[in-house]
């Protein structure tokens, strides 16, 4: 195993995996055989599910993700974005994927620094995967469900895990600095923040005056009562029943009263990160947990997980130019062995014909796709047209409504307002207008109403008191399918 070198971009601090024993050092001498890792900030990774067309071909699934991506999540596109995605469920005729995008310009600037030394990170880590390695080192169980909550000091999440792999991921606004200040909020004044630091991860809250106490309970049950609404959404979203076991940590640790009060009102298995790691661990749990996964990464590779856009330069047997000093040598080397060296330029331009023929397959592929995709969106933009089309429509016949009774309002200021008192009643008897249509006959207004109750006297009392103002005229009550309707018409002069 390659010793590793975790760089903590937030406190400019470099941590080293070297025998088994975690050091914390300020300077390092890059050399070609560590294995250098970074860690991602929760808030700064977009997650979110796209689906595809079932039957993409393959070499196009990459391109089309990213094209849905931007597309869903309203991507600027002048923004390069670092994109990973996992394979997820069958839909029909669709697949889902799991997608994490993050800001290729954020990723630059918190690595940079580190890559002027390195000149290469290996692994680029998110949160929501690092807890993966706890199963594939058999430190937890793969068929247990469990939550991972953890408190940072500029980054919180919650992770939720399913068949050891992660079906849930969100970022919090519960760092250390943002339960601070929403602390101060409940107490009314600044309250230091290393003072508030070293409450949280002691017992010194026993010492504190009641408003104190009750500001810290009032911040604990924010947050349990968002993480509750949490967890309901994911056990209906993956029908789960409960959760064997919730974890919870934090950078500086939170004192035991937040835990008493968590299991209480949840009945959780709560217990804190303190996993069984094959290296002595460091008391920072995040740090383990990083270069578990790093030894993880080294043996598996998987490019899924990874978001480093600074991967380690290639052997030189492996790169380009190589072919092209190969090419040269075979040259030089033509001069004196001609046959030979034509019997190999003619191979070498065959396996280039032959590259140019596949990636022009590959490429008619990817054209199919991306014009399968277009015309779908054309599809829908037509149908967002016709609704548009007879939406408007609709409109122009209720505004048609509305000016003539307005007009008539403005003319019949009297018997309109009596008459609106009178139809407020129908609520009141159960009554419900099926139709409303107003005309215009030599020289009044003629209100049709086709009305609807459930009993045949509130429809009989409604016209009593209709006829005491108005002039009607209606058909007789019939029943059907156990209602009462009428067609009723009352005539404004």
């Amino acid at each position: 195993m390659s010793d590793i070198i975790f760089y903590d971009y937030q406190e400019a601090t470099y941590y080293k995996l070297e025998k088994n024993k975690i050091r914390e050092f300020k300077e390092f001498t890059p050399l070609k055989n560590y294995l250098y890792i970074g860690l991602l900030n929760s808030k700064d990774i977009i997650n979110a599910t796209v689906e595809i067309p079932k039957n993409s071909e393959k070499n196009a699934i990459a391109e089309l993700i990213e094209f849905q991506t931007y597309q869903d999540l309203v991507l600027d596109e002048n923004i390069l974005y670092k994109i990973n995605y996992i394979k997820k469920t069958l839909q029909g005729e669709n697949v889902d994927y799991d997608v994490f995008a993050v800001n290729s310009e954020t990723i630059v600037k918190q690595f940079e620094p580190f890559v002027e030394k390195s000149r290469y990170i290996d692994y680029i880590a998110s949160p929501a995967f690092i807890f993966e390695a706890l199963y594939k080192q058999k430190i937890l169980e793969p068929d247990d469900i469990h939550c991972f909550l953890y408190f940072g000091l500029n980054d919180s999440f919650i992770v939720v895990y399913k068949d050891a792999k992660c079906i849930f991921f969100k970022s919090l606004k519960f760092s250390i600095r943002e339960l601070s200040e929403k602390f101060n909020e409940y107490y009314g004044k600044i309250f230091d923040f290393e003072n508030f630091i070293s409450i949280l991860s002691t017992d010194e809250l026993k010492q504190k005056e009641q408003k104190f106490i009750m500001s810290l309970n009032n911040l604990y049950n924010d947050i349990i009562v968002h993480l509750m609404d949490i967890l309901i959404y994911v056990k209906r979203l993956n029908s789960i029943e409960n959760f064997e076991i919730f974890f919870i940590d934090s950078d500086y640790g939170l004192e035991k009263d937040f835990y008493e009060m968590f299991t209480t009102i949840t009945e959780f298995d709560v217990k804190r990160f303190n996993f069984n790691f094959p290296f002595l661990p460091h008391s920072n749990q995040l740090i383990n947990l990083m270069f578990l996964s790093a030894i993880d990464y080294e043996n598996s590779k998987n490019s899924e997980i990874n978001f480093t856009i600074y991967e380690k330069p290639l052997p030189i047997y492996k790169k380009q130019s190589f072919s092209f000093l190969l090419l040269s040598a075979a040259s030089i080397a033509s001069i004196a062995i001609y046959p030979l060296y034509a019997y190999f330029l003619t191979t070498l331009i065959n396996i280039e014909s032959e590259n140019l023929r596949v990636s022009d397959a590959q490429l008619n592929t990817k054209i199919t796709s991306f014009s399968n995709i277009v015309q779908s969106y054309n599809t829908k933009e037509k149908n967002f047209e016709q609704v548009l089309t007879n939406t408007s429509q609709e409109l122009k016949k209720l505004e048609h409504v509305i000016n003539s009774v307005f007009n008539q309002k403005k003319s019949n200021p009297e018997k309109i307002s009596i008459l609106i008192d009178t139809i407020k009643q129908l609520n009141a008897h159960n009554i419900n207008i099926k139709k409303c249509q107003i005309e215009n006959k030599n020289l009044q207004t003629v209100i049709k109403l086709a009305i609807i109750a459930n009993d045949e006297h509130y429809i009989t009392n409604f016209l009593k008191n209709l006829s005491k103002d108005f002039v009607i005229a209606f058909d007789e009550i019939s029943k059907i399918d156990k209602k009462y309707t009428s067609d009723i018409e009352v005539y404004i002069r």
